[in-house]
C-alpha cells in the first residue's frame, strides 16, 4: 500500500519478511509435529524462497503419513498438501506432475461433497497449460457441490476461458456476463478473463480502475510487481504471457505510476 510505505524502517526488504516467517512456523511445527498444516507451511516458506526443491523434500518426507492419516488434522488439510505439492511441481517446470497432484486433490472429499478447491484449481492449471477440453472435463467428472461466490467466480473463469480456447462464444460470453454482473465478489477474476479473451482494453481499463480506488490498489500493484527470476525456467502459462501483453501499455504504466510506482519485491510470485 503505497500509503504505508513511509511506515517501514530502513532496507526493509521482503526476503527478511519470508525469511522470519519461515522460521517461526519452523518453531511452530516442531512444537506441533501432529499437525499437517505445519508442514504445509514450511514448504510454502520454502517455496517463497525460491527453494521448490527444499519444499518438495519436505512434503516428501509427510508422504507416508498423509496416506495413513497420521495428523490431527488430516480432513481438513489433506487436499491442501496435494495442493501445496502441485505448486512446488510446478515451480519446478513438472508440469504433468503438477495435473497429477491436483487430480488427486480433487478426489478428496469436503465431508460429504466435492472437493470443490482443488477442482476448481486443477481445471485452471490445465486451462493455464492450453488443455481447454481437459479442463472442461473436471468440471463434468466432478460434480461441484455448494460454492461460495468466490468460488463461483473461479469457477466460471477457469470454465469461460476454457469455452474460450475452445471457440464457444456463446457459453464464454455466459460466463463473462456472469461474471461482470458480480464482479465485487472476486475482482481480479474478471480481469483474467478478460486476459483469456484478448479483450485487452476491457482488462486495461479494469486495471486502471482498481489502481485509482485505495480499497483495491494494494492487490493490483501486487499483480505488477516485479519478483525475483523463477529458480527452474518453465514455458509461461497463459496468464503469464497475457500479463506482459498488459505491462508493456503505456496506460498501464502511466497508471502504475500515479498509483505509486511498481514494487521490487525479491521473493517468488504465487499467483502462476
Amino acid at each position: 500500500d503505497p500509503d504505508l510505505r513511509t511506515l517501514l524502517p530502513a532496507g526493509a526488504d521482503a526476503r527478511s519478511v519470508a525469511d522470519r516467517h519461515l522460521a517461526r512456523n519452523r518453531t511452530l511445527a516442531a512444537a506441533n509435529p501432529k499437525l499437517l498444516s505445519g508442514v504445509i507451511a514450511i514448504s510454502m516458506g520454502l517455496r517463497r524462497l525460491g527453494q521448490p526443491r527444499e519444499s518438495l523434500a519436505v512434503l516428501e518426507s509427510a508422504r507416508d503419513r498423509v496416506a495413513s492419516g497420521d495428523f490431527t488434522d488430516i480432513k481438513e488439510m489433506r487436499a491442501w498438501w496435494w495442493n501445496e505439492l502441485a505448486l512446488v511441481y510446478h515451480a519446478l517446470g513438472r508440469l504433468d506432475d503438477e495435473v497429477a497432484a491436483l487430480g488427486a486433490g480433487a478426489t478428496e472429499m469436503e465431508g460429504p461433497i466435492a472437493n470443490v478447491s482443488q477442482i476448481i484449481n486443477l481445471s485452471k492449471a490445465l486451462v493455464e497449460h492450453g488443455q481447454p477440453e481437459r479442463a472442461l472435463a473436471v468440471f463434468i467428472d466432478n460434480k461441484l457441490g455448494p460454492v461460495s461466490p468466490y468460488g463461483e467466480m473461479q469457477m466460471r473463469s477457469a470454465r469461460g476461458c476454457a469455452y474460450t480456447l475452445l471457440g464457444r462464444k456463446a457459453e464464454a460470453d455466459a460466463d463473462l456476463a456472469y461474471m461482470e454482473s458480480h464482479a465485487a465478489d472476486a475482482p481480479a477474476s474478471v480481469i483474467d478473463l478478460y486476459m483469456c479473451r484478448k479483450d485487452y482494453d476491457r482488462a486495461a481499463a479494469d486495471v486502471i480502475r482498481r489502481l485509482g480506488d485505495p480499497k483495491l490498489r494494494r492487490d493490483a500493484l501486487l499483480s505488477f510487481a516485479q519478483y525475483d527470476a523463477p529458480p527452474v525456467s518453465a514455458p509461461p502459462t497463459l496468464s503469464a504471457k497475457a500479463h506482459a501483453v498488459l505491462e508493456q501499455r503505456p496506460d498501464i504504466r502511466a497508471a502504475l505510476a500515479q498509483a505509486g510506482g511498481t514494487v521490487r519485491l525479491n521473493v517468488q510470485r504465487e499467483d502462476w
